[in-house]
């Protein structure tokens, strides 16, 4: 049994506000649960994970396991298992008071805050003013400082950035499930996917990626597809299915 595992926004949808999918998704990987285990591991919260399946109309039950950034979807009972917890979510609370603080007095980013859950926040996407990430310089040492030290920040396309609560990691996810890497197919296209692109090739398994993955994961990708977002997915799933 191979795995199949998928990141959701660039990959598996665009970062356009209404998608266009690959009417095509839902079948191949319904197709794939068969012989394979589907597996997601994503940057979302549990909260917003339902915006992706509204998006493609299917359940979560086409996939074997879902990993969020602040939560794994259990789907042999329908539980859904918080990584986050009150102190995690307390300092995620103290970095986005001071976030709003800087969007209000220099008036150069963005921030936004797409899902709730808990008692706080589950992530911070900022919008970068320029490639120099001057945000970056700003909110750093203002973590260092304030030992905000479950807090991890990261390096989105398109000029971005996220701030989330680093209990679990794309790595620590899939060593969570124990996954065979060497039989692993992984699905992905930006930065934050390469720590675990470069984990699967070493291990033996292949790194594939849409037309509109970064240049990095393009370089160490087994197979780039000519097509973008999800046609790229259903282009390699086409292949080997």
């Amino acid at each position: 049994m191979s795995n199949l595992i998928f990141d959701i926004d660039g990959t598996l949808r665009n970062f356009e506000k209404e998608p266009n999918i690959d009417p095509r998704l839902v079948e191949y990987i319904t197709v794939s649960q068969t012989d394979n285990q589907n597996i997601v591991v994503t940057g979302r919260t549990v909260a917003n994970l339902n915006i992706f399946l509204s998006e493609i109309n299917c359940s979560a039950d086409i996939f074997s396991k879902i990993y969020c950034e602040d939560g794994l979807i259990s789907l042999e009972n329908g539980n859904v298992t918080f990584l986050a917890n009150p102190v995690d979510l307390n300092q995620l609370e103290v970095a986005r008071k001071y976030i709003d603080q800087i969007v209000v007095n220099t008036n150069q980013f963005n921030a936004s805050y797409p899902d709730k859950h808990l008692r706080g926040d589950g992530v911070i996407i900022v919008q970068e003013s320029s490639d120099e990430m001057p945000f970056m310089k700003h909110l750093t040492p203002f973590l260092a400082k304030n030992n905000l030290v479950n807090l991890s920040i990261n390096l989105l396309t398109h000029n971005r950035l996220s701030v989330s609560v680093n209990n679990i990691s794309k790595c620590s996810a899939i060593n969570i499930s124990k996954v065979n890497l060497s039989e692993s197919y992984y699905f992905c296209d930006e930065k934050n996917d390469l720590e675990l692109a470069r984990l699967i090739k070493e291990s033996g398994g292949k790194v594939i990626c849409p037309s509109n993955a970064i240049e990095e994961v393009k370089s160490i990708a087994h197979y780039v597809s000519a097509l973008p977002y999800s046609y790229g997915v259903v282009d390699y799933l086409s292949k080997i299915l």
